[in-house]
């Protein structure tokens, strides 16, 4: 027995020792040439060593879309062990040319081993061959409800499928970040698939996914492809009883670009950011008030803009109204066959001024993309009247108390003797101040001149501290009452604003997408730049996430250092 298992302990020292001997680590692709926005699948495999501290390389000129995959493989032939690690990428080519992947690194027993590099070209697709994709059995297609945008408005993106045969499933290997759009993914009951004519064939046609983008910031935005693995029946391997054998086939989307343009020009009083479809009711809680009292005016605004934008309207009432700032009630956001749809709700105070008959038409108005012009809605009239109230005639009759006693206090019947000012020391020394107040006066008017020539933009780029620091004052009120989201978007509005200020740029030209090159432009250095992009690439990411608290006190701190450290950069 003791002899059998030392065997067996020796046939098993003697494999390990020519595991050892036969460590190896090597990479692999299935392409060496690929067209571009299409992937590659690199491959690294360490075999017969478990392998510690793996390091892959830089992949320029390419987009990591999966992975690092890890799979593991041992087997065991003619009493000969044998086993590979491996580590497997997905990679995007997003530019032209030859590129270089370098070697990647990893530790077996202290001893570091490194695979060879391997080069990569990148080609243009063929505009006859792209073209073409409309011949294959399948394909997807990335499709825009819209290509131009106003700020606010929504636009729904739409991953969809096209195919002639059976589709067993699909997986989204990449997807963009969105940058300069709030997005919100358009779950929900997935429809049939339709049928459509294309090319005198006929295909079905099944949406992936669909995503509602409502822009942010004016600007050009261009999002990348993504690369979706397809799930098709092998016809060459056999099926089991309990599992279809299936082989997974790439599609690349097209590239997809939107343009997002400002709110047109005139619009109303009652215009709040809203850009979509609208509905709007109002309601009045009282019609009969006093002086004393005030009405309070429900507003419940529904529709398919960003509803973070949306504020309370303006309203055009009678001067002898008194209309308070208005506070939110509520703010609801929801799916709806295939659409974000939301629900505000605010409150109005009003206080009459005097007693009469008042009508009030509460207003909202909106942008419509549909019409390409501002709609307005309003809701009631609404009538009340007002009466007098206790405090009004608490006061009226003070006063008049103080009317009628005031004569019963008896005059004195003594007759003073009139002053005389003229001549006198108090009269000259008055008109000794008058006249040395003359110069200064005449100083003081040629100030006055100089300044009304100053132009406004300078006396603009002077304020912006003051008015960036005022905004973060408000930031760090939102973060103490835990308002994370306006906290956020109080930090990129006075970030924004400063630039715009400081630099004398439109505010309508500041977003993140182009304000590394108006720094840059304007000669402000590369750690300030960097600074800015990494505090608002925070606060998108904190909107876009519905991120918590942590990280609001870094952010606050990280901005006011910012804009201080701007001043003295500019002040030079």
């Amino acid at each position: 027995m003791t002899k059998a298992l030392n065997i067996l302990l020796l046939l098993f020292l003697s494999s390990m020792i020519s595991l050892a001997q036969n460590v190896r680590f090597e990479v692999s692709v299935d392409a060496r040439k690929i067209i571009q926005n299409s992937t590659v699948n690199v491959e690294f495999t360490i075999h017969n060593a478990e392998g510690q501290s793996f390091t892959p390389p830089k992949f320029n000129g390419f987009r990591i879309v999966g992975g690092p995959n890890r799979s593991t493989q041992m087997s065991f032939v003619n009493g000969k062990n044998s086993s590979k690690k491996s580590y497997g990428y997905a990679l995007m080519a997003t530019k032209l040319g030859k590129f270089r992947i370098g070697a990647a690194t990893i530790e077996v027993d202290s001893k570091k081993y490194q695979t060879e590099p391997i080069t990569i070209e990148v080609v243009k697709a063929d505009p006859k061959s792209m073209q073409a994709s409309e011949e294959y059995d399948f394909f997807v297609k990335a499709i825009l409800s819209d290509s131009i945008a106003i700020i606010g408005q929504q636009v729904v993106l739409n991953y969809t499928l096209y195919t002639r045969i059976d589709i067993q499933n699909y997986d989204l290997m990449n997807e963009s970040d969105y940058d300069g759009f709030f997005s919100v993914p358009l779950e929900g009951r997935r429809k049939r698939a339709q049928r459509e004519i294309i090319n005198n064939k006929e295909y079905y046609v099944q949406s992936l996914k669909k995503v509602a983008l409502f822009p942010q910031q004016t600007g050009t935005y261009e999002f990348d492809p993504v690369v979706i693995n397809l799930g098709i029946r092998d016809g060459s391997r056999r099926n089991s009883f309990f599992q279809r054998n299936t082989k997974k086939i790439q599609r690349t989307t097209n590239p997809i670009k939107i343009q997002v343009i400002a709110n047109p020009p005139n619009e109303p009083l009652s215009y709040s950011g809203g850009v979509g479809s609208y509905d709007m009711n109002a309601q009045v809680d009282k019609k009969t008030i006093t002086t004393d009292d005030a009405i309070k005016i429900t507003m419940i605004i529904k529709g398919s803009g960003d509803a973070k934008i949306v504020t309370a309207p303006k309203q055009d009432f009678d001067r002898n109204l008194e209309v308070y700032e208005p506070n939110i009630l509520s703010e609801d956001q929801m799916v709806d066959k295939g659409f974000v749809s939301s629900q505000k709700i605010f409150e109005y105070l009003v206080v009459p001024k005097k007693t009469g008959q008042f009508t009030i038409q509460p207003k909202f108005s909106y942008y419509s993309p549909d019409s390409n012009r501002y709609e307005t809605l309003t809701a009631g009239p609404f009538s009340f009247s007002v009466a007098q109230g206790m405090k009004a005639i608490n006061t009226m009759e003070a006063v008049k108390s103080d009317k009628v006693l005031s004569p019963l206090i008896a005059s004195p019947i003594f007759v003073s003797k009139p002053t005389i000012l003229f001549g006198s020391l108090l009269h000259w020394g008055l008109l000794g101040l008058i006249l040395a107040a003359i110069p200064f006066l005449f100083m003081y008017k040629l100030k006055l001149r100089k300044e009304a020539n100053i132009d406004p933009r300078l006396i603009q780029a002077q304020n912006a501290e003051k008015v960036a620091i005022a905004k973060l004052s408000v930031a760090k009120s939102l973060m103490n009452a835990g308002s994370i989201r306006q906290f956020y978007e109080e930090i990129q509005n006075g970030i924004f604003g400063y630039l715009s200020d400081r630099l004398e740029v439109p505010y309508s030209q500041m977003n993140k997408s182009d304000i590394n090159k108006i720094l840059t432009d304007k000669n402000v250095p590369q750690d300030f730049t960097d600074r800015v992009s990494t505090i608002l690439q925070k606060a998108e990411m904190a909107l876009f996430a519905n991120a918590g608290s942590i990280g609001m006190q870094e952010s606050y701190n990280g901005a006011k250092e910012l804009i201080l450290g701007l001043e003295v950069h500019f002040k030079r």
